[in-house]
């Protein structure tokens, strides 16, 4: 695996650098599970003797459409695709292997099996006064996912005030969208350009500033060199053309949590009121 890391290192393309970029990422998400497993409170051995009506039967809990994401998928077939493929093939062609596989299609789709409950629906008919216990046959990484949704809304319900409601979901995917989106650097900044900006996607060539929506209108909040100083996560949640046709993109209903807590105008006004701060964008959430 590492000779082909290499190589893809040594032609140093964009699409080269984006397949680092997945892989990296890839590495450090096996990271994080062995952590999520160790601080798991998943049992897996025999329940009988614990109150069937505290336990939280996480096999029936459905989340595939919300954890298999398009980009998941996506990801991960590029993953497969170039664990399976021999450093000798790849090394005939290294630049044309890179464009072929970042050109790789998936499909998202899936059906609920019928003894099995959706995520969302289920979060909504929490009883927060319960202390549930949760059980699963394995520990694998969806049924991970599923512990940590259902924990986290767990606490949300227990929130009585709605904007500190509103404000935790808040945070909880500005934070997940800085750690996937920002860290793995998806942008691709070379000289203070981002990877769209080098291509004349939609941006003009003198923009320097790291915001997509710049050609748009002036960001008030935009400091030198993409510094920005308010937490907006319409801003995050948007990707340029460049990088969805790549397969980077995030939506508000992939996101367990905005879709069991917010109505539709909620999360419309979530993910287009850009250039705003956190508590003006939360103002107007809560009158929606």
């Amino acid at each position: 695996m590492q000779e082909k890391i290499e190589l893809l290192k040594s032609i140093n393309t964009d699409n080269s650098r984006f397949v680092l970029k997945i892989l990296e990422a890839f590495e450090k998400n096996k990271i994080n599970l062995k952590n999520k497993e160790n601080n798991s409170s998943i049992i897996t051995n025999c329940i009988d003797s614990l109150d069937k009506k505290n336990v939280i039967n996480l096999d029936k809990i459905w989340s595939k459409p919300y954890f298999y994401t398009t980009m998941r998928l996506k990801f991960n077939e590029i993953i497969e695709k170039f664990s399976n493929i021999s450093y000798e093939v790849i090394s005939k062609n290294p630049k044309k292997f890179c464009n072929d596989i970042v050109k790789t299609k998936v499909t998202k789709d899936f059906n609920k099996p019928n003894d099995c409950i959706d995520i969302v629906e289920f979060i909504q008919n929490l009883n927060s006064s319960n202390d549930y216990v949760f059980f699963a046959k394995e520990k694998d990484e969806e049924t991970l996912f599923k512990e940590d949704q259902i924990k986290k809304a767990i606490h949300i319900i227990k929130i009585k005030d709605k904007k500190e409601q509103f404000s935790y979901i808040y945070d909880e995917i500005y934070n997940y969208l800085d750690e996937d989106f920002i860290s793995n650097k998806y942008c691709d900044f070379i000289n203070d350009k981002c990877i769209a900006q080098r291509h004349l996607v939609l941006y003009p060539m003198n923009r320097k500033d790291g915001c997509c929506f710049m050609q748009i209108r002036k960001c008030n909040h935009l400091h030198e060199h993409g510094v920005c100083d308010v937490k907006c996560l319409a801003c995050r949640l948007f990707s340029c053309p460049y990088l969805s046709k790549k397969g980077v993109g995030y939506w508000a209903s992939d996101f367990v949590l905005l879709k069991a807590f917010l109505n539709k105008n909620q999360r419309k006004q979530l993910i287009f009121d850009f250039y705003k701060d956190k508590d003006s964008v939360l103002e107007k959430v809560l009158h929606k």
